[in-house]
């Protein structure tokens, strides 16, 4: 036998378990992208309820904390409905007369993209102190 003999017959094989290779290895893929695919986990239907329970109550708690802290704010929207806190802050009557001192001053007041607070905010830092 001669060695160029050999060399293609072994050449010629070779290309036929390439061709083999990639035929089987596409029908695994195949199979495997349109099977269905399951897993085990540890997690039952009572674990699950009592993480969207908790994800509810930490809701909540954000909502509470949320209130809590727009309560706290000189904000408008915090002062429009609490006439108190705009007599405790300010010694004004009324949340209308607090805007109105605004609508008078905002103009005179420098106010930059760099500012912390709105106009408003500053004025009730102000006139709160």
């Amino acid at each position: 036998m001669s060695s160029a003999w050999k060399h293609g017959s072994a050449q010629h094989h070779s290309k036929k378990n390439l061709a083999h290779c990639s035929y089987v290895l596409t029908m695994f893929l195949l199979f495997y992208l349109f099977t269905e695919v399951s897993c085990q986990t540890d997690i039952t239907g009572s674990d699950i309820d009592k993480l969207q329970t908790e994800v509810v109550n930490i809701r909540n708690e954000i909502a509470t904390s949320e209130k809590n802290l727009a309560a706290t704010r000189f904000t408008e929207d915090a002062l429009r409905e609490d006439n108190k806190k705009v007599a405790f802050y300010t010694g004004l009557p009324s949340f209308l007369s607090v805007l109105s001192l605004f609508t008078l001053l905002k103009d005179y007041v420098p106010h930059s993209h760099r500012n912390a607070f709105t106009q408003f905010e500053e004025m009730m830092l102000f006139t709160s102190g």
